[in-house]
């Protein structure tokens, strides 16, 4: 499986979405909100293989967590899920301490386009209302 054309497909089957590559990790702008938004709220979802070599990642990183955030509630939010989990893991390189993320994955040999875009708008979607219920509008990450 050629992980760089099924992400292509992916980004055309998402309205909006554009992504960039960077060492073998794709970065996907997905567009979230209600269809009514005029301006939607990009959210980065990276792509990329698994350690074991079988597994696509996406995964997008929420916010800082800290121990006031009411993991009741965030674990409230992924009732609806189809690929999505929620957990607390280490934060991306920039930033020290621990993260909330959102992350799905797949089998590549079972992964097409179609699939990726929906496991991408999934984890975006969860990644921006939890961000928007915990953090507000003004901190939600990117």
């Amino acid at each position: 499986m050629d992980l760089k054309s099924v992400v292509t497909s992916a980004v055309s089957a998402l309205e909006g979405a554009s992504f960039e590559e960077d060492d073998g990790v794709f970065y996907l702008s997905v567009p979230t909100g209600d269809e009514d938004d005029a301006d939607p709220r990009p959210v980065v979802v990276a792509v990329y293989a698994g350690e074991d070599g079988e597994t696509i990642i996406t995964r997008a990183e929420v916010g800082p967590y800290a121990d006031d955030v009411d993991l009741a509630e965030v674990l409230r939010w992924i009732d609806s899920a189809i690929f999505a989990r929620v957990y607390i893991g280490s934060a991306d390189e920039e930033e020290e301490g621990e993260a909330i993320v959102v992350e799905a994955g797949a089998l590549s040999r079972l992964l097409d386009g179609d699939l990726l875009a929906q496991m991408a708008q999934e984890v975006a979607d969860l990644a921006d209302e939890i961000g928007t219920a915990l953090f507000g509008d003004d901190d939600e990450p990117e």
